[in-house]
């Protein structure tokens, strides 16, 4: 009975910017580029965003909290960014992620993830300090990977999109792939 309990009251909970669908298409190109390789397990395209705070396993009341709170303290207008040029975490001899770099914009997430900590340790929550570096994660290997001829042999053309909102999001894990959820919107102001 306790683990019922448990599931049914709390999630796995992160902040997010999501990728829009004609970005995702464009991403398609380069992973299409990179199927070969078996040793990575990709994020399915509709999942693929940028996090902005993960929260991990928290009650389900986050997100009632987060819809009074976040409004009040984030004032930041929407704004451009650019993606290209693949990395790897945490190092191209060793990696375990596969990622695509934030190019133009980079400093305007960076600002928007640090009102979002301020504003979230104002209110309480924990905000564990970590180096933000924004990016999208494209794929993941069970085993670390040398995949420094990965990055040089794969060019990434530049792909823009605007900011315009960010959202909870609860992260639903089972059999297969995660399935991500938007359980509350926040808008960037115009």
């Amino acid at each position: 009975m306790r683990e019922q309990e448990e599931t049914t009251e709390f999630g796995r909970y992160f902040l997010a910017i999501p990728v829009p669908p004609e970005i995702r298409a464009a991403i398609a190109s380069t992973r299409e580029s990179l199927k070969d390789n078996e040793r990575f397990r990709w994020v399915p395209a509709h999942n693929l965003h940028i996090t902005l705070h993960f929260f991990g396993r928290a009650e389900h009341q986050i997100q009632s909290s987060l819809k009074k709170t976040l409004p009040k303290h984030i004032r930041i207008p929407s704004f451009p960014i650019s993606v290209g040029r693949l990395g790897a975490f945490p190092s191209a001899e060793r990696a375990r992620v596969l990622w695509l770099r934030v190019e133009e914009g980079e400093d305007r997430l960076i600002e928007l993830a640090q009102s979002i900590r301020i504003a979230l340790a104002i209110e309480g929550f924990p905000t564990p300090e970590r180096e933000f570096k924004p990016h999208i994660t494209l794929a993941r290997v069970r085993r670390p990977l040398d995949i420094r001829s990965v990055l040089k042999d794969h060019d990434v053309r530049p792909h823009g999109f605007h900011i315009e909102r960010f959202g909870l999001y609860e992260s639903h894990i089972g059999t297969g792939p995660a399935r991500y959820e938007k359980c509350v919107d926040f808008p960037l102001t115009k």
